[in-house]
Formats: C-alpha cells, sequence, structure tokens
C-alpha cells in the first residue's frame, strides 16, 4: 500500500513539474531594449509548423538576419546564390510586428539563458493560411549543446515539430549591408553628365525631412569641360510654384566628389538600377543624407526596396518619396545660378 501511495505521489509530481519547467521555458522577454539586439545574427535552428515551409528551410544553406532600429535585412543563401530582404517592423514590450504585402506578422520574443541568443515566436497570417514558426538565433553559428537542449525543450513546450538545425560549417552570405553600401569603383563624369530626378530621399536628422518634404520636386544636373575632374554641380528645387537654382563646383574624386567652399563629401554607392545614382552626403564624416536619383521620375518596387534597405543601413528615417506627377524646374534660367549656400 505504501509503495502504491509512493509511486502515485511521483506521478504527480512529474505531471507538475512539466508544465511548470514550460511555464519558465516559454515565458515571454520583460521590456526590450532594440540596442540589445541590432547588428548580425546568424540563424541557428527553426521550428516550422506549416510542412511546404520546412522543406524551403531546408534549402538554405544558411540564414543571416542584420537588425536596424526600425528593419531588418536577411541574407539567405539558397543554392550557392545570396539572396536579400527587407523587412519594417515595429517593436512594444517584447511584441514584434510587421507586414509583407498582405502577409501581417506577429513575433514574441522569449527568454532564454543563452546570454548571445535570441529566441521568438512569429505568427504568420495572410488570406490563404496561418501557420506559426519558432526561431533561435544567436552571434555565434554553433551553440553549446546545453543551449540547444534549451530550445528543444521550448520547441516541445509549445507543441512545435523538431527543430531545423542549420550547418554551422555552411558559407554565409556577405553582409547585407556591406553588399548595399560598397562604393563604386569609379565614379565616370560620362554617366553623371547630364539630369537626373530626385527619386527619394533619406536625411539623419528627422528635423530636415520637413526641409525635404516643402519641394514639390528637385533635380541635379552636372556639366564639365575638358578638364572633367572639376566639373559644375547644379540643384533644381521646385517649391510653391517657384524654382530655386543652386551652383557648386566639384572635384570628382575616386568613388564620389567633394565641394569646393564645403567641408561635404559625397559617395556614389552601387546600385542595381542602372540609370540610377545613390548619392550618400556626408559631412565630417558622418552621414547626413542618401538620394536616390534617377533618369526617370520614378523606380520600380524591388529598386525603391533596395533604396529603403540602404538607408535602414545607415540608420536614417525612412526615405520619402517625391511626387513623379510634379512638374520638374527647367534645367537653365537667364542669368547666373546663385551660389548655394548648403550641400
Amino acid at each position: 500500500m505504501f509503495a502504491i501511495l509512493l509511486t502515485v505521489l511521483c506521478l504527480v509530481s512529474v505531471s507538475r513539474s512539466a508544465p511548470l519547467a514550460c511555464e519558465k521555458l516559454v515565458k515571454p522577454s520583460e521590456q526590450f531594449d532594440i540596442q540589445n539586439v541590432t547588428g548580425r545574427w546568424s540563424l541557428v535552428a527553426v521550428s516550422l509548423k506549416n510542412p511546404p515551409f520546412q522543406f524551403i528551410e531546408r534549402s538554405k544553406a544558411s540564414v543571416v538576419v542584420d537588425i536596424r532600429n526600425s528593419s531588418y535585412i536577411t541574407a539567405e543563401r539558397v543554392a550557392g546564390r545570396c539572396q536579400y530582404n527587407l523587412f519594417d517592423f515595429t517593436l512594444e514590450g517584447h511584441i514584434l510586428t510587421m507586414k509583407a504585402g498582405n502577409v501581417n506578422l506577429t513575433g514574441t520574443l522569449f527568454y532564454t539563458s543563452c546570454a548571445d541568443c535570441m529566441v521568438l515566436t512569429m505568427h504568420i497570417k495572410s488570406p490563404t493560411y496561418r501557420t506559426v514558426e519558432f526561431y533561435l538565433l544567436s552571434r555565434r553559428r554553433q551553440l553549446e549543446q546545453k543551449e540547444m537542449e534549451e530550445f528543444s525543450a521550448q520547441v516541445l513546450c509549445l507543441s512545435m515539430p523538431p527543430p531545423i538545425v542549420m550547418d554551422p560549417k555552411t558559407e554565409l552570405s556577405p553582409s547585407a549591408c556591406e553588399k548595399l553600401l560598397h562604393p563604386l569603383e569609379q565614379l565616370d563624369f560620362h554617366h553623371l553628365e547630364g539630369s537626373w530626378a530626385l527619386v527619394a530621399g533619406s536625411v539623419s536628422d528627422p528635423a530636415h525631412l520637413e526641409s525635404l518634404k516643402s519641394r514639390d520636386s528637385a533635380r541635379i544636373i552636372f556639366a564639365g569641360n575638358s578638364d572633367t575632374s572639376k566639373i559644375s554641380f547644379t540643384r533644381v528645387f521646385s517649391s510653391d510654384d517657384s524654382c530655386q537654382y543652386m551652383h557648386s563646383n566639384i572635384t570628382l574624386q575616386g568613388s564620389g566628389f567633394t565641394f569646393e567652399q564645403f567641408n561635404v563629401t559625397v559617395t556614389a554607392l552601387n546600385t542595381s538600377c542602372s540609370d540610377c545614382a545613390v548619392m550618400r552626403f556626408d559631412k565630417s564624416k558622418q552621414v547626413q543624407r542618401l538620394y536616390l536619383f534617377s533618369r526617370r521620375r520614378e523606380v520600380g518596387q524591388t529598386e525603391m526596396e533596395e533604396f529603403k534597405a540602404q538607408a535602414a543601413c545607415l540608420n536614417i528615417t525612412a526615405p520619402l518619396a517625391m511626387d513623379p506627377s510634379k512638374e520638374l524646374c527647367p534645367e537653365k534660367i537667364s542669368g547666373n545660378p546663385a551660389e548655394g549656400q548648403n550641400a
């Protein structure tokens, strides 16, 4: 009789300890500081509810997530090629929300004893399906056995399928930001020459965004002579049905140019858009502005997404797109254009 009673007590003890353990393991994080998670993370393991998604995930050799203030960029290596995607998000407490097209995503950040890890669920809802994903990311590629066991226990507590563990020996894609912010090898005047319409702009100081919003349209014009290292740079702004012309002399240097009268350096960044120019304006080596210019008045969604990712990498404001229906000012006016006061 005593043996039977002891057995019953043991069973009760085990049945109670499992929920208690899960209560701790899947406890949401308290207030989360975005500054603690900015930077580069590697996907270590993931559990997916949807079987087709499991097949897709297994096709990825490696996944890197680069988190910025209000966005993150994924770099996935699939079949030897790197794929980059940008997502904007909002973070309130331990809840992360985002939207990709008609898909709504809600993430919950969970407790982990791993100091350089991040654990989160992602609830995904679209008009055609709903699913849940559970991620383990770390600053390292490979974790200790006890850290992996903790994640596996969390997976069990959430009644999720066994996790897919990434191979830590596979090659990572280059940092998305490293690629996106790479300067041109050499800025060619013959490519620059002529007029470019401002398509979108981003600034480091949100207060300067109001100045950009006040402009109906803007363009820049490059003109030179026999000495193509020293060229004329004219900025033309339209605001309240009036045009303002600002002229500067610039000197081409490698991947960019400098203003002769200002302590401003402009660097042209790589872009996949063949008729675009992405220009980063720095003052005292601090980024001030990032502009997307094109021979067209507007660009495609993919090209705009690339520019948004470049702005995110610099931790500056989300780009403001110019209205392509607004008329551009003429390239030239009678008389001499005024010397610009601000680069």
